[in-house]
């Protein structure tokens, strides 16, 4: 970037789009399929963490047997994937504030630790 240029660099999850209530839907139903029983509430212990971070957390805490970690990861972001194509909303503003910035000439940028997958 030159001198006197900007930036703007928007976060995906929770500024773009509010995909953590899709997360949390996604890790319960998925997770019930290796027989561990969380609530939403649960999923607020692992939040923040990459995918395979809190599918190796819970599997330390209640592991199961008949699927790998990167598997139930996958499943989880597939699922995720899925509620966002039929239900994800960008969030108020967002689209607003991306053709003010992109107008206003600044570089657009995103930053997400989610798998590119879904980026």
């Amino acid at each position: 970037m030159q001198s006197g240029e900007r930036a703007l660099v928007f976060d995906m999850d929770g500024v773009l789009i509010d995909s953590e209530p899709l997360w949390r839907r996604a890790e319960v139903e998925i997770f019930s399929e290796v027989g561990l029983a969380l609530e939403e509430s649960d999923c607020y212990q692992t939040q923040g963490l990459r995918i395979d971070e809190a599918v190796a957390f819970w599997y330390e805490r209640s592991p199961w047997t008949d699927r790998s970690i990167d598997d139930v990861a996958n499943s989880i972001v597939s699922r995720v994937a899925g509620l966002i194509r039929s239900e994800g909303e960008a969030m108020p503003g967002v689209l607003a504030s991306i053709d003010w910035a992109a107008n206003s000439r600044w570089r657009l940028a995103l930053a997400s630790s989610s798998p590119k997958y879904l980026i």
